[in-house]
């Protein structure tokens, strides 16, 4: 694993303040294999101990995951005038 210059590696708590979501909403994202040991976090003593996290590796995965959400909305359906008034027209 390889820490890019200037790269702060931080708990969780300084990671939620640096980039937005809660503690919960981070553990969450580790659950979903959003987040990567050894990659977005590693962890210090045994049973996991005490994790510190790279804020711009946390923040890159972040943007992906909106990327993704994004992509799979369905895109709104707009109509022009003249179709508005035929699809009145065919109510009344």
């Amino acid at each position: 694993m390889s820490i890019e210059p200037g790269s702060p590696w931080v708990p969780i708590a300084e990671l939620s303040a640096a980039v937005g979501p809660s503690e919960r909403q981070i553990h969450k994202l580790k659950t979903q294999g959003v987040l990567r040991p050894g990659h977005h976090f590693y962890a210090v003593g045994s049973d996991g101990g005490q994790q510190f996290y790279s804020v711009p590796r946390v923040r890159e995965a972040l943007l992906e995951l909106a990327a993704k959400k994004t992509r799979r909305r369905k895109p709104a359906e707009v109509y022009d005038q003249q179709h508005t008034a035929a699809l009145v027209e065919a109510v009344k």
